[in-house]
């Protein structure tokens, strides 16, 4: 329940029944033993432990001590800093299968397009970034650069502050150290798309190649580490306000929504953009 039946249509269904062929190296967050979902082959299996959550999620064989810091709680924020950690590993790993397999598409003969998709898990938590990538942010971050406490929650948003344990707010040192981890994570996956773009370059396949990132990670000018379900939890201690704008559509893009999308998208209503951050005014049609 609440996952994605296999007998729904996907948007790779939608390529594959277009005659391409459609592949997906890496993290997709696929419950159950459909792993799939219209990519005909998959290079690179989900991460370990994240594809049966509806059965049981056991990430210790990946994260050893950091596999409680996945989530909202204490311990992702207090468990951070410089480090490597497994999801480094396998982010690594798609990284190397995807730049294999645009080599070997680049020297082959093919007939038909691909829809190759590339999944990673960076900048998820745990906020734990390779060593060098802390050090280039952490002169950069200051503790002034922290949201600073809010003791007007909405009771609705308190509470889940307790469920998480994170009512008082973590130290500001753990705040600060998971900041800069996060911001280290974005440069971490930087390295990671540039030389997947190498490759695809050196594989003679570029020119005819169009290059859509998504991300549900990043909100316009500002990073935010409430990286998850943010108009939903907008009050908790990790909480930048301007994340908003990631999830915001301006009223005339909105008017034109089905009823279907409005329904899905009601929220946005009363979701608004912060007009007084540099570059929000962007964010209009």
């Amino acid at each position: 329940e609440g996952h994605l039946g296999s007998d729904v249509p996907t948007f790779a269904h939608a390529f594959l029944s277009a005659r391409y062929d459609t592949v997906l190296s890496g993290r997709m967050h696929f419950v159950g033993p459909d792993q799939r979902h219209g990519y005909r082959d998959r290079i690179v299996g989900e991460v370990n432990g994240s594809a049966y959550l509806g059965a049981e999620w056991r990430l210790e064989r990946i994260l050893g001590d950091l596999a409680d810091t996945p989530g909202m709680g204490l311990a992702g924020v207090v468990k951070s800093g410089p480090g490597r950690t497994g999801y480094h590993a396998y982010d690594e790993v798609v990284t190397r299968a995807t730049v294999r397999w645009l080599g070997d598409r680049g020297r082959g003969e093919h007939d038909r397009p691909f829809l190759l998709t590339v999944g990673y898990v960076a900048p998820h938590c745990p906020f734990v970034s390779p060593p060098d990538d802390f050090r280039a942010h952490r002169d950069a971050i200051g503790y002034s650069d922290l949201p600073p406490p809010d003791d007007h929650l909405h009771p609705v948003n308190a509470a889940k502050r307790r469920r998480w344990q994170i009512d008082p707010q973590p130290p500001r040192d753990a705040q600060w150290r998971a900041r800069v981890a996060y911001y280290g994570l974005c440069s971490f996956l930087d390295r990671q798309v540039g030389t997947i773009v190498t490759a695809l370059a050196e594989s003679g396949l570029r020119e005819h190649t169009i290059i859509v990132g998504a991300a549900k990670t990043s909100s316009r000018r500002r990073t935010t580490l409430q990286y998850n379900h943010v108009h939903r939890l907008r009050g908790s201690a990790m909480w930048d306000h301007h994340n908003a704008r990631h999830y915001w559509m301006p009223p005339s893009i909105r008017a034109r929504f089905n009823p279907a999308q409005e329904a899905l998208t009601h929220w946005m209503a009363y979701s608004i953009p912060d007009r007084s951050v540099p570059g929000a005014e962007k964010s209009d049609d």
